[in-house]
């Protein structure tokens, strides 16, 4: 009794499936979009992962290189590209200053620092309450007051 034939996984699958892992698709979509010719149905995570580790593998860091290098383009710029006829293949790309700053937060650890400054009337400093100073003040008036009540004969409270 013969055995099915394994499946052969198309140039053209190779290529989609390492597209959609640079696209971050799930594997189980993935799956849903390639189908067996043999049997005209979806293949499974099992057939997936046997079959395409490599794309799956490399196809996010594929990906994150071009968007990389795209930056960093942009970031510092870059010359204009010709053929060898003298034909231009890519205009000059001038720096993008938005480009470079996200390039040094993102990788360089650069951050904005917000400085709030705050002070008191007519652009002073700011006048603090001193909570000791405040008791002692009123320590000092409630003394003067029992001194001035002593002094004028009514009772005392005990």
């Amino acid at each position: 009794m013969a055995g099915r034939k394994p499946f052969e996984p198309t140039e053209e699958q190779r290529k989609q499936v390492e597209a959609f892992a640079a696209y971050g698709i799930p594997q189980e979509d993935m799956c849903k979009l390639l189908l067996n010719p043999r049997t005209g149905k979806p293949i499974d995570l099992k057939t997936l992962h046997k079959h395409f580790r490599v794309e799956l593998d490399t196809g996010m860091v594929r990906a994150n290189a071009k968007v990389a290098e795209s930056l960093f383009r942009q970031a510092v710029g870059a010359p204009a590209q010709y053929d060898a006829g003298g034909k231009l293949i890519r205009a000059e790309q001038t720096p993008v200053v938005s480009a470079g700053i996200f390039w040094a937060k993102a990788r360089m650890g650069w951050k904005e620092r917000e400085v709030h400054e705050h002070t008191g009337a007519d652009g002073g400093p700011i006048e603090v309450d001193d909570a000791r100073s405040k008791l002692a003040d009123r320590i000092a008036r409630l003394a003067a007051a029992g001194a001035a009540r002593e002094g004028s004969g009514e009772p005392q409270p005990e």
